[in-house]
């Protein structure tokens, strides 16, 4: 038996919130139990299986108290372990607009969080040395940021800012957008995707002058916005999707964190989109590195890829149609043998059965949730980590 969370995203007034479900490891049952904080929009979830806290982000622009701006919030929901419920909530500022990710290192004493910033420019008219007028356009910073987590998991305090610089030449790339982050297998790396530079950055944790240092950064074909990040489990691998294309990067990292791109491959069996927009969403890879589950809006498809075990080349083995409207998150139970999908508009909650040879089969079980975006299980084991990567 284990517990999922799945969070409620608002981008329309609407249900917000952390619902908590009931779910059948055997059969992929899925049960609601209870819901918190519904009147709060969140996106992305993380549970430290360390102190047993559900860390929740309120991907906002605006901090309460403050009449505009000041930046989104860091919850922290503990859990009751003997029945997954919420005991306590507290919340803290994120000091950055609309905080969309989150990771943790395996000591559980760092936070990472990624600032998307938002569409909200000030327009200053500003004057040159010839007296000639000229507007300069400011925009929110968007950082990434190195949280220390105190012996109760509180935020103490920020340790170091990485300020993303810059633009692309996308109408959605006026500013950078920092978007992920993903901590590689070992907890040495972590991964961020910079949707505004078409960037790949590689940073790590100096602990010795409690800072974030970029390792390596790559850059991307301009307009394809690099979007979710997965490391493989076991090899030196790294996968992210986009927001603008249909392909999945695949890039070779060493021990110093510098990377090498190694291809990239498509997703989709059909690329015809009669007109809709296609946007690459939720990405998450199986325990033993072999498939990978890529959720695709405006198809509304799961594209499941088959991953080389010598060299982490992809191929499509399975374009899987979600009967729902704008699929966003996806996470794999516990023992893998289902996938759990999370429809915004949908107001769904699918799951699918994980076959032998990593294909998926609708499961006939749902369950409705306004706003469903993020999912995370509860694993009450701990996970082995592999320190070769």
């Amino acid at each position: 038996m284990s517990y999922l969370f799945a969070s409620s995203w608002m981008r329309e007034p609407g249900r917000g919130g952390i619902s908590r479900y009931w779910f059948d490891d055997n059969t992929g049952g899925i049960t609601y139990m209870d819901s918190v904080l519904t009147d709060i929009s969140f996106n992305v979830t993380w549970i430290d299986e360390k102190r047993d806290i559900l860390y929740a982000l309120n991907e906002v622009p605006d901090q309460p108290g403050c009449r505009f701006g000041g930046g989104g919030s860091i919850y922290a929901m503990k859990l009751d372990r003997a029945d997954g419920k919420i005991d306590s909530i507290e919340h803290y500022p994120a000091y950055c607009s609309n905080p969309c990710n989150l990771a943790l290192d395996h000591d559980s004493r760092y936070m990472i969080i990624t600032g998307h910033g938002t569409k909200n420019y000030i327009t200053k008219l500003m004057m040159d040395e010839e007296g000639h007028y000229y507007p300069e356009v400011l925009t929110d910073d968007t950082p990434v940021i190195l949280f220390e987590l105190d012996s109760k998991g509180e935020p103490e305090h920020i340790l170091d800012i990485k300020k993303h610089v810059g633009s692309g030449p996308g109408k959605k790339q006026m500013t950078a957008h920092p978007h992920c982050a993903a901590v590689s297998p070992c907890g040495k790396f972590y991964a961020v995707c910079d949707k505004g530079l078409d960037s790949l950055y590689i940073y790590r944790i100096n602990e010795q002058q409690a800072s974030l240092e970029c390792c390596d950064i790559c850059l991307e074909q301009p307009g394809t916005e690099p979007r979710y990040s997965v490391f493989h489990p076991h090899l030196p691998y790294l996968y992210h999707n986009t927001e603008n294309s249909t392909e999945i990067f695949v890039y070779r990292y060493n021990k110093e964190g510098i990377m090498e791109w190694t291809g990239s491959y498509e997703t989709l069996l059909n690329k015809h989109n009669n007109g809709r927009i296609i946007e690459q969403q939720g990405l998450c890879i199986s325990s033993d590195g072999r498939y990978l589950y890529d959720i695709i809006h405006g198809p509304d498809i799961i594209a499941v890829m088959e991953a080389d075990p010598l060299d982490g080349s992809l191929k499509i083995i399975q374009n899987m149609s979600i009967d729902h409207e704008w699929p966003r998150g996806a996470a794999l139970s516990p023992d893998g043998r289902f996938l759990v999908a999370a429809c915004v508009r949908g107001k769904k909650l699918v799951v699918y059965a994980v076959r032998e040879d990593g294909t998926l089969e609708f499961s006939g079980i749902t369950a409705d949730l306004d706003n469903a975006s993020y999912i995370s299980f509860w694993e009450k084991t701990a996970k082995t980590a592999d320190c070769r990567y």
